[in-house]
């Protein structure tokens, strides 16, 4: 259907930026489960926060602009797994922020296909569980790597006082 998108994640094709943030993900579910257990709530929301932010909001979702503008050209869409992931963090966030959470939920479900969720509300969908399969520490070492590299010269530009929009060859 026009406007909906496609929830079917092609785990064999998946770029190492895909297998990134689902691994990283998995890692953030069991930790804040974790974490929940034992009543350190403000160490859970710390996670969920610096997780969603500083890896799917400032990494994995730049990179997947660029897979997008490519999609047209055969490239595989960062689509199924960029909705996941977001349908995945705002179950984990739910019990922090559950207003928005709930906003956010239903406004993503009603652009998915009808058999994407079963309940009505992100109150009773299910608690996120982590997936031992999807975790790829070395997915996980190359787009640290990256990040570090791209860290580097973002300093390095601000430290010789290079405008951002100025090309260096």
């Amino acid at each position: 259907e026009p406007g909906q998108t496609s929830r079917a994640i092609q785990r064999d094709l998946l770029p190492t930026e895909d297998r990134w943030i689902l691994s990283r993900l998995s890692r953030v579910v069991s930790s804040v489960s974790r974490l929940m257990e034992d009543f350190q709530f403000g160490e859970a929301q710390r996670q969920i926060y610096e997780f969603l932010w500083g890896e799917f909001c400032d990494w994995y979702i730049e990179l997947a602009k660029i897979r997008l503008r490519l999609a047209t050209q055969g490239a595989l869409s960062p689509l199924p797994v960029l909705v996941y992931v977001l349908e995945t963090s705002l179950r984990l966030l739910h019990p922090y922020m559950p207003f928005v959470t709930e906003e956010l939920w239903q406004n993503l479900k009603r652009r998915l296909p009808s058999d994407w969720q079963a309940g009505e509300s992100i109150m009773v969908a299910a608690y996120p569980e982590a997936d031992a399969k999807v975790v790829d520490p070395e997915a996980e070492r190359v787009v640290e790597s990256v990040i570090e590299i791209v860290r580097a010269i973002r300093n390095a530009r601000v430290q010789y006082k290079v405008e951002s929009s100025r090309w260096i060859g």
